[in-house]
């Protein structure tokens, strides 16, 4: 998360303010809201791809707390407005659009409501992972 716009500046004034870290408030300032407001606005498409490549490796080598965070706050936030909801499935895998679809909105009473997402566009894309391994060394791409 460190990674992404401001992430860095919020990760230590998360640290500062809480002495610690509370995964789920976390998440949604750095992940959960920015990439709302980006979807919202039509922002910046490869801005965008990075977040939600963020959001999938979450899903990919996360543990229990952090799925469920996932889960829970950055998507169901998401879920909230049905256009920021629609346009969100346009930048994920089909393989992730596919887990949001069947799992997460099967068993999560909050988005009971929701309408699966559709997705087009970039959301063919293959799932990558946020940083690529170079001789051993984790970089961003």
């Amino acid at each position: 998360m460190q990674e992404l716009p401001k992430g860095r500046l919020i990760c230590e004034m998360h640290r500062s303010d809480y002495s610690g870290i509370f995964l789920q408030v976390l998440a949604a300032d750095v992940i959960g809201k920015p990439l709302y407001n980006l979807l919202r606005k039509n922002g910046n498409c490869e801005l965008i791809e990075r977040y939600c490549d963020v959001i999938e490796q979450m899903w990919r080598e996360g543990d229990q707390e952090v799925i469920q965070v996932l889960e829970m706050t950055i998507l169901e936030h998401l879920s909230e407005d049905a256009a920021v909801w629609q346009r969100f499935g346009e930048y994920i895998s089909d393989a992730f659009r596919s887990y949001v679809n069947e799992e997460v909105m099967e068993g999560n009473i909050m988005m009971s409501g929701v309408e699966k997402l559709e997705g087009s566009g970039s959301g063919n894309r293959e799932t990558k992972d946020f940083y690529q391994n170079t001789g051993g060394e984790r970089e961003l791409w």
